[in-house]
């Protein structure tokens, strides 16, 4: 990933897009090490639900666990590896899950439980992390 970012920095910084300041290399190193290793999960996602057959499940869990994330905060893995295996396995067990699940409960218990959950995230969030402080947090809310 670092060896990654640093040419797309360099390059951009040879093609006079930004400056050569540590300040302004760091900035946007930081941002495209993000929208990459974003980029990168939402791709492994679909991927994995392609590979098992529920991609409207993925493309749903990735639209949900977004908007979730975006607003409550939340764990973040020490590497981009452990994020990335986190992410699929997270929707692998989610879609398998909803497999096992989906038709033993009727769809009555299925909205008590997303109420439930919902009551729980708004009681509990935003949850804050050394990577997003819960002043971020607040504020973007």
């Amino acid at each position: 990933m670092n060896y990654l970012v640093s040419q797309i920095v360099n390059f951009i910084t040879e093609q006079d897009v930004i400056s050569d300041e540590s300040d302004v290399q760091d900035f946007y190193r930081y941002g495209i090490e993000i929208s990459i290793s974003s980029l990168l999960n939402i791709v492994l996602v679909v991927i994995a639900g392609i590979l098992i057959h529920h991609i409207i499940e993925s493309i749903v869990f990735l639209t949900l666990f977004i908007l979730i994330r975006s607003f409550t905060g939340g764990y973040h893995a020490d590497t981009y590896f452990r994020c990335n295996l986190l992410m699929c396995t997270t929707f692998i067990l989610t879609a398998l899950a909803n497999s096992i699940f989906s038709n033993k409960f009727s769809l009555l218990i299925i909205i008590v439980l997303i109420c439930v959950t919902e009551l729980i995230v708004s009681v509990l969030g935003p949850i804050e992390n050394k990577n997003k402080p819960k002043e971020i947090l607040i504020k973007i809310n």
